[in-house]
């Protein structure tokens, strides 16, 4: 994190509002834990890292699908105050046995209801306050979807979807807020940053095949784009030199949709890159240069003009 030292000053001296925007979460991850002032993270961490999620699942897989996984695990929560060696030596505790009971009465039950009302039932008597978190309700309108297909409700299903899902974007008064390119469209602030220019994204990686439909009365060219001996015939240069325009267009307008989003102070951070695919590669070189302290970052931000 030393190449972020000077972010917590640099952010204490700045007012008005901030904005510190990536092209993906993960560019974010390193500035983020430099950071010590508060701040807003908007749907950076996928839900199974929240632990009110990680409850509700565990109340859904001992209902729906329960495991020796999921009865510790609830048996664990705060609420029932069962230690670990009264759950290792015995599976009757009072409260334990009184809980299980109800359980088996909301298994039976879930035939007949969808999975929100059931697993509420347990929320309300496990899970203080859960109603207060928007997550909350995002998870359960997921449950019930996934009910609604036909989906069994298992820990196969269940890990694997919320460690690709991101809460609901909610915008708090935070004067300092870090987002993705995606999420900040339509959103100014008086400052922003722009982190790990040098970097590329998993998106930017060539694809496998191309398709494209020049013309509504011809058909669709289709066609490999991947050749790792280079061995290109004039198709097939067409086709990559096509993808490769397209790629580069989106990423110009991604650094415009990023860059525009400063009313008055925008800085990059990042290393000179002659990788076409970085954003780097748009910043002219005069604008880079070797900061030794706050003292010089603060005077050699770039200011934006209109």
């Amino acid at each position: 994190t030393d190449e972020y030292s000077w972010v917590n000053q640099w952010l204490s001296v700045c007012k008005g509002t901030i904005g510190i925007i990536g092209r993906s979460r993960k560019h974010l991850k390193l500035i983020q834990s430099s950071i010590d002032i508060a701040h807003q993270a908007v749907a950076l961490e996928p839900l199974i890292h929240t632990p009110l999620i990680l409850d509700l699942m565990s109340l859904t897989l001992t209902l729906y699908s329960p495991d020796s996984i999921s009865d510790i695990a609830v048996q664990s929560l705060p609420s029932l105050g069962i230690s670990w060696d009264q759950m290792t030596t015995s599976n009757f505790h009072p409260k334990w046995l009184q809980l299980n009971q109800q359980i088996q009465e909301l298994r039976a039950m879930k035939l007949f209801h969808p999975p929100s009302e059931c697993v509420i039932q347990l929320a309300n008597l496990l899970i203080p306050n859960w109603e207060t978190h928007d997550t909350a309700y995002h998870f359960f309108e997921t449950i019930d979807q996934l009910f609604l297909e036909n989906i069994p409700l298992n820990r196969e299903t269940l890990e694997p979807l919320l460690s690709k899902m991101y809460p609901p974007e909610t915008h708090d008064y935070s004067r300092i807020k870090l987002m993705t390119i995606h999420q900040s469209k339509g959103l100014e602030f008086d400052h922003v940053i722009i982190p790990e220019t040098h970097k590329t994204t998993i998106g930017q990686k060539d694809q496998l095949l191309y398709c494209h439909k020049y013309h509504p009365e011809h058909p669709d060219l289709i066609g490999t784009i991947h050749d790792e001996d280079q061995h290109l015939d004039g198709y097939n240069f067409l086709i990559r030199n096509e993808i490769k325009k397209s790629l580069h267009d989106e990423l110009k307008r991604l650094f415009y949709v990023a860059s525009t989003r400063a009313k008055k102070t925008l800085l990059y951070v990042g290393l000179p890159s002659n990788n076409k695919n970085s954003f780097s590669s748009f910043i002219d070189g005069n604008h880079i240069n070797a900061l030794s302290s706050i003292d010089e970052l603060l005077p050699s931000t770039l200011e934006i003009c209109d």
